[in-house]
């Protein structure tokens, strides 16, 4: 399964005051990535639901950084320079 959508880092939790409590939220550009997330996953497995065993293999591709020097940003889209962190991760 695919999901076209550009990856958004998890933000720290904010929280308000609620009379004597405190309520803990979701910033509003994590939790519109979450949904939208949501919404595609279900698309996808509204027609054919999963039975058994699950295995998960999760790849992100995201978008060269805007604030790079010409030079760095050239070697990165021509794949001369690779990312140093891990690039996909699998769940068992």
């Amino acid at each position: 399964m695919i999901l076209d959508i550009e990856p958004v880092e998890q933000a720290r939790p904010r929280a308000t005051r609620y009379g004597r409590s405190i309520r803990v939220y979701d910033p509003p550009k994590v939790s519109k990535y979450k949904k939208q997330l949501s919404q595609l996953a279900r698309s996808q497995y509204k027609a054919d639901p999963l039975d058994g065993m699950l295995a998960v293999e999760i790849t992100f591709y995201r978008q060269v950084q805007k604030s790079l020097s010409k030079i760095e940003r050239s070697r990165r889209l021509s794949g001369k320079h690779r990312p140093t962190v891990k690039i996909t991760s699998k769940v068992r």
